[in-house]
Order: C-alpha cells, then structure tokens, then sequence
C-alpha cells in the first residue's frame, strides 16, 4: 500500500484508505488532518475528546455586585451547550445570564450567551438547559476572553447553583 501525502511541487494532497502509519509524520502548519467521524480519532486507543465540560458549583450569596468573571479563554473556543440545577428556588423572580468579556468588559456589560435569562424561581432539583444566542461570534471566545455570570434579582435565598457550560475547540 502507498501512502502519499502532499508530495507534488504543487502542493498536491492525498489519500489514506486503512493500515497503520508506521514512522513519524508530520504536516505544514497550514494543512489539516479531518476525520469523517470523529469518534475514530484517537491516541492510545483513547478517544480524542471534541468538547470539554466546565462545573460550576455557584453560592448566589458571595455575589455582592450580581456579578463576577468565571472563567478565562487559553484558547479558540465556542460555547455548545449550558444547563444548570439548584436544590432551593428563589421565589422572587431572580435569573442567571452568562456573557462573553473582552478586553476590560466588566462583568455585567458583555455579551449575553443565552437567548434569555434562567429563571431561578422554578421546580427545584430539575435541569434547565438554556437556548444559545443565535449569533455565533458572541459563542466564540479567542484567547484571553473571558464569560462571566450575572443574576438579576436578589437570588442570595437560593442554595448552590450547578453551572455546566460545554465548549468545543475551534
């Protein structure tokens, strides 16, 4: 079987159908390796991971400023997916948002994540997995942004909040 990766003058590409790479390989920076399903990428026999998943275990009553920043980019990343659970509800019409901050973007000023607020004042101990805005680059976070976590309300009568947040690098 031959195995021929970009070797022509002009640049050129090829084709892998099965077997096993038996020496080191390397590609230019500008190329890209892509598998149709991405279940079958892995190193070790172990799978490469697609998404990574951020908890948050959040105590509403350390929030002074309905405020804060929870997490910082390292890299390219997008956020997939966002629910969260509490044990006691509100009952005074609290929510939770979360945004996208650049540069010095206080918390409280970025862009909101979810299409609306969480409501904090419904059946306790049930997920509630919020809707995404629909506008992708406030999903997307470069390195050194940051998403941080706003309540609206006075939500200091709730009891630990779980916040997972699910991203993909892009």
């Amino acid at each position: 079987m031959a195995f021929v990766f970009g070797t022509s003058a002009a640049g050129g590409s090829g084709t892998f159908t099965g077997g096993t790479i038996t020496g080191d390989t390397s590609m230019a920076a500008n190329k890209q390796f892509s598998v149709a399903t991405a279940d079958k990428l892995k190193v070790n026999s172990v799978i490469v991971p697609q998404t990574i998943s951020l908890q948050y275990i959040i105590d509403p009553t350390i929030y002074p400023n309905n405020s804060d920043n929870l997490w910082i980019a390292d890299n390219s990343y997008q956020l997939t997916g966002a629910s969260i659970v509490y044990s006691a509800n509100d009952n005074t019409g609290a929510t939770l948002q979360i945004q996208k901050l650049t540069g010095t973007t206080a918390p409280g000023g970025g862009s909101n994540l979810f299409q609306s607020a969480l409501a904090l004042d419904g059946t306790i101990n049930t997920v509630l997995t919020a809707t995404l805005t629909a506008t992708t680059a406030n999903l997307q976070f470069t390195s050194g942004n940051r998403m941080g976590i706003t309540f609206a309300g006075s939500p200091a009568s709730l009891d630990l909040i779980i916040l997972s947040l699910t991203l993909k690098r892009i």
